[in-house]
């Protein structure tokens, strides 16, 4: 993924910017620079042309909270990498409150965007003409374009989680399932089932670990 984030990045920056703050990203990047031995064939080559696959010209990490403000009030081109990829919460609330009302304005999102996270309602209703949203509380016009780039997402499939499961040891006492939208977390708890788990119902309360 590094590497297609760099392209993306550079072809914006010729003119702008790119901005990373989402503080977790600033960490895992630096970890990455320092284990450049461990990089696939295609991030080595890029670097042995001279072209990192994880710095460039016009990257800048945006670390703390006063360059954030100012980063808020920049106008211009720029690429800005944000937290929250549901946007309920953090920097990215800021950013969206102000340009998502902008036609010139892109938005692209990353990651699954579950069931009545503001992500999802941007997604849902950018659509539609007039369609807005609320965020902190303030209604707000989508009039940006909207964009989703899917197979980035970090979270295994139901395939990757019964995978999991069956590669477990000892097989386990009970399986209780709290995470992920009803639908798709009635089906993993139907073929868990079916291969002899024992799944407990997400209003049970008690679970002996």
């Amino acid at each position: 993924m590094k590497p297609q984030i760099h392209h993306l990045g550079a072809e914006y920056c010729v003119t702008g910017s790119c901005h990373l703050m989402q503080l977790k990203g600033l960490n895992i990047t630096k970890v990455y620079s320092n284990l450049a031995e461990y990089w696939d064939k295609e991030a080595k080559d890029l670097l042995s042309h001279g072209d990192h696959p994880i710095d460039f010209k016009g990257l800048y990490a945006v670390s703390n909270y006063r360059d954030h403000q100012k980063l808020c009030s920049t106008s211009g081109p720029a690429v800005i990498l944000a937290g929250s990829g549901m946007c309920t919460g953090g920097r990215i609330i800021n950013h969206l409150t102000a340009g998502i009302d902008q036609p010139e304005n892109d938005i692209c999102f990353v990651g699954y965007q579950a069931k009545g996270t503001p992500g999802r309602t941007i997604q849902k209703y950018c659509k539609y003409p007039g369609g807005y949203v609320y965020l902190d509380g303030e209604k707000k016009s989508i009039k940006a374009n909207v964009h989703t780039l899917s197979g980035y997402s970090a979270h295994a499939d139901q395939n990757g989680l019964v995978s999991w499961v069956e590669s477990i040891a000892e097989k386990p006492h009970a399986i209780k399932l709290v995470h992920g939208e009803t639908k798709a977390r009635t089906a993993l708890a139907s073929v868990l089932k079916n291969k002899g788990y024992n799944v407990l119902g997400r209003k049970s309360e008690n679970c002996k670990i």
